[in-house]
């Protein structure tokens, strides 16, 4: 589903322009902008500094995540050539999920954007996504071919999927933060609880629960017909949740 958005266009084009292969080396891109990538102990999450000839990501150094700081870096990367080459710019809180359900600034949004689109492009991604229900390994060999984190990836397949029966949500701490879809209504609302009854629910009360299991739909009572519930434990208080309608 190629989007039009602008800043979507210009990372398109910029990998036009660059030739840019993947997975990509986003370190060795900015070296050869002459843009330096420095860390140390910042009040914020990321800093753009462009000036007099000076050219400089400043990255805060508890964030050690390297997808993050890939993604971090790309954001940056926006502002650099969506919003002016002498600029200056101090962001906070950049994440893969574009900090969903939260207003961010729009120049923020169209550096996600950016950096969404270089880091793993619609087109390409569109190549690789299966005909069929995707599964979490189908995601896992994507997020692992483009080397990006399998929240980006998952997050990036559902919302482009080419059967559009796919639910990703998130839970951190037994409470629905996201969720994900294409065309399927979901009625739940942010920061209510698991149903009873569903793998997350199951985890979040033993901490041990199996990888997938079917599912009728009374558990998910939204769904029309039977489901697949599959989570990824991303640790102890995060988990992510792939719903699959069963065709």
């Amino acid at each position: 589903m190629m989007n039009n958005k602008l800043s979507e266009i210009k990372a398109r084009e910029i990998i036009e322009d660059f030739n840019i292969t993947y997975p990509f080396d986003i370190y060795e891109f900015c070296y050869n902008l002459d843009i330096e990538i420095i860390e140390d102990n910042y009040n914020k999450d990321a800093y753009l500094f462009c000036e007099n000839g000076i050219k400089c990501i400043a990255i805060n150094n508890k964030i050690t995540n390297i997808n993050r700081k890939k993604f971090i870096i790309a954001h940056e990367l926006g502002h650099y050539f969506l919003h002016g080459r002498e600029i200056t710019f101090a962001c906070l809180n950049i994440n893969e999920v574009f900090n969903r359900y939260k207003y961010i600034d729009y120049t923020e949004q169209q550096a996600n954007e950016f950096a969404s689109e270089i880091l793993l492009p619609i087109y390409k991604l569109m190549q690789d996504l299966p005909n069929y229900t995707m599964k979490f390994e189908d995601i896992e060999k994507i997020a692992n071919k483009y080397k990006v984190s399998l929240t980006f990836a998952s997050i990036k397949c559902i919302e482009n999927s080419k059967t559009e029966n796919e639910i990703l949500l998130y839970y951190k701490d037994n409470s629905l933060k996201w969720f994900s879809t294409t065309s399927i209504y979901v009625p739940l609302s942010i920061n209510s609880l698991p149903p009873i009854g569903s793998l997350v629910s199951e985890y979040y009360r033993d901490k041990k629960v199996d990888r997938n299991i079917q599912i009728e739909k009374e558990i998910w009572d939204f769904i029309n017909g039977y489901a697949r519930e599959e989570i990824k434990i991303i640790n102890s208080r995060e988990i992510m949740v792939l719903i699959s309608i069963e065709n």
